[in-house]
């Protein structure tokens, strides 16, 4: 089976299908075990204070003010998608394990959570998608992206590269 972008299984961070792999990815679908609730906007994802602490020095240091009993992050001003793609790579080690292709825009607030909370190999690897969806993209999606990078804060890297 040939991975979206071409060459995506070969980059650092993709993992194989091992069983510790199959059991963390089922522990965040499922929630089983979870200790921690992150709610953004209406969504919310049950996951595993460990997991989070681990990918992200943001996050360890959310963890650890949080008062006694309390379980739950909310983080109030990141794009809910994004944060489910973030959370996802925590669990998955790769960014939209599906393969499918994702937008300009996807990529660019994936990696804009990605620079917040300091996980520098969802970075690349939105960089990366960015960079391939800039060649393939339709013209509609392309002013999208343009509407994006340059009505909100956050996407200095990005508005260089649609000049």
């Amino acid at each position: 089976m040939s991975s979206w972008p071409p060459g995506l299984d070969q980059m650092p961070g993709v993992t194989s299908d091992d069983s510790f792999s199959i059991r963390l990815r089922n522990a965040f679908d499922s929630g089983s075990y979870s200790d921690l609730t992150v709610i953004c906007k209406q969504r919310k994802w049950k996951v595993h204070r460990m997991q989070l602490v681990q990918h992200s020095p943001v996050f360890e240091a959310m963890v650890k003010g949080l008062s006694k009993g309390e379980a739950t992050l909310e983080l109030k001003d990141d794009d809910p998608d994004a944060v489910n793609h973030m959370l996802r790579y925590m669990y998955h080690f790769c960014y939209n394990f599906s393969r499918e292709r994702t937008t300009i825009v996807e990529n660019m607030r994936v990696h804009k959570v990605a620079n917040k909370y300091q996980i520098p190999g969802l970075a690349k690897e939105a960089w990366f998608r960015y960079g391939i969806s800039m060649v393939v993209m339709p013209l509609a999606e392309f002013i999208t992206g343009v509407k994006e990078a340059y009505g909100a804060d956050g996407y200095d890297e990005f508005r260089k590269s649609f000049l």
